[in-house]
């Protein structure tokens, strides 16, 4: 089963598999006491980064500025608008 988080390219997937070095690790680590996934938390959600061109930046920041809004909530409303206008609904 496919992982659906996993952001690396199709068929690329390391796990389990020895990862290619230039270098090999330095000898003195020691991985004995380490606790496998403590930082990892299975309810967390990613949000990807959207990363305007600064023409659009620029437009949509001065429109926000106006309406005293923040970006992302302008942002959101105006495809939300498009949304609703492609679906039709």
């Amino acid at each position: 089963m496919a992982n659906s988080n996993y952001l690396g390219a199709k068929g690329k997937s390391r796990r389990g598999k020895s990862v290619p070095s230039e270098e090999p690790m330095k000898p003195g680590y020691d991985f004995s006491v380490s606790e496998r996934g403590k930082f990892y938390r299975a309810n967390v959600e990613f949000h990807f980064p959207i990363y305007l061109e600064p023409d659009v930046d620029k437009f949509v920041s001065g429109l926000a500025a106006e309406r005293k809004m923040e970006v992302q909530e302008l942002v959101n409303h105006l495809l939300r608008a498009d949304k609703e206008i492609i679906h039709g609904a």
